[in-house]
């Protein structure tokens, strides 16, 4: 991506912050899929802490992880395993507050399973920037590659983690309305997902493709991304 086209996802992002009203899940998968064309990437994603605030330097997770968004539905599986098993780059990023780089076979040194779970996937190189806000880490970015080495973009990529920090903290907001924040992003996430299923199922489409489907219909519907899947969800529902 050109800088130019940077700028236009960041202000995209900014505009969207300071506005009335704010889909955090809309939001979120912009600066996903914005930083994943930024860092040329195979798919980006967000995990975040579940147990709505988040932790500092070095301390341990206690109240469990939750996907906040993601480019694929192949990425949403990989971070769901970190969260699961609670280990993996995105998880060390989010413990130690500082970026992880972990390639080739180190992914399975450092990860066992997790990692195996991610070359199986087709990647190589996974980069991990924590979600910071004032001393706290709320979550974290995965940035998946398929091959190694290549152009490190720490710099561009960490402004994608903070940025996605700042929206869940959209107003200067304390520690429990960032927390209560967090809580809705992983509401709106959870809803999403239902969506997707539903689609895959209506139009036999496997996941990959619902996603996709869910994200045109948005943008061509010019509706968020949580309301148009709460749609899904509630037409499915009726008799």
């Amino acid at each position: 991506m050109s800088s130019r086209s940077r700028d236009a996802v960041l202000t995209d992002v900014l505009a969207s912050i300071v506005g009335n009203s704010v889909d955090v899940a809309d939001v979120l998968a912009d600066l996903v899929a914005g930083c994943s064309d930024d860092e040329d990437a195979g798919a980006v994603a967000l995990l975040a802490r579940s147990g709505g605030s988040g932790g500092s330097a070095g301390s341990r997770i206690e109240e469990g992880l939750a996907l906040l968004a993601a480019t694929s539905h192949n990425a949403s599986e990989l971070e769901m395993l970190q969260a699961q098993h609670l280990t993996g780059p995105c998880v060390d990023a989010m413990t130690t507050h500082r970026f992880v780089l972990a390639e080739g076979d180190d992914l399975v040194r450092e990860y066992g399973d997790v990692g195996r779970a991610i070359r199986d996937a087709g990647f190589e190189r996974v980069e991990a920037y924590p979600m910071r806000w004032r001393g706290e880490t709320l979550g974290g970015l995965n940035v998946f590659h398929h091959t190694v080495g290549g152009e490190e973009g720490h710099r561009h990529a960490q402004t994608y983690a903070d940025l996605a920090s700042v929206v869940l903290a959209q107003s200067g907001a304390t520690s429990a309305m960032v927390g209560a924040s967090l809580d809705d992003a992983l509401v709106a996430r959870s809803v999403v997902e239902q969506a997707k299923g539903v689609l895959a199922y209506v139009e036999d489409l496997d996941m990959e493709q619902a996603y996709r489907l869910l994200l045109r219909l948005s943008h061509e519907s010019e509706r968020s991304l949580t309301e148009l899947a709460e749609t899904v969800v509630r037409l499915r529902r009726r008799p």
